[in-house]
């Protein structure tokens, strides 16, 4: 009988993907790369964030202007008055329209 040492080591083990995942997770929580206070917050390099960043200056700007806010008060009012006196209107037109029918029913 002759000794191989190939014999007597132990099978390598296969590990599932997910151990992988799972060992990569804890290999990077283990040894966290620091990060700067605003790392990842600020990044002009992403289309999105450039979208957002001018879509909120743009906001902010119009929230803080007193000629928008005027403008949006004056024009939310006049909206406003507008509905309600289509609504009146058509209040309008339903007592005329009752008031023909009752004068149709009393001539029968």
């Amino acid at each position: 009988m002759s000794f191989t040492p190939h014999h007597h080591m132990p099978a390598p083990q296969v590990y599932p993907p997910q151990y992988q995942q799972y060992q990569q997770y804890q290999d990077q929580t283990a040894n966290p790369v620091p990060l700067g206070y605003f790392d990842g917050w600020i990044n002009f390099g992403e289309a999105r964030y450039v979208k957002g960043f001018v879509i909120g200056a743009l906001l902010g700007f119009l929230v803080a202007n007193p000629t928008v806010q005027r403008a949006v008060v004056r024009g939310a009012a006049s909206l406003w008055y507008s509905i309600m006196g289509g609504v009146e209107e058509l209040k309008e037109q339903a007592r005329d329209v009752r008031a023909e029918m009752q004068a149709a029913a009393e001539e029968t």
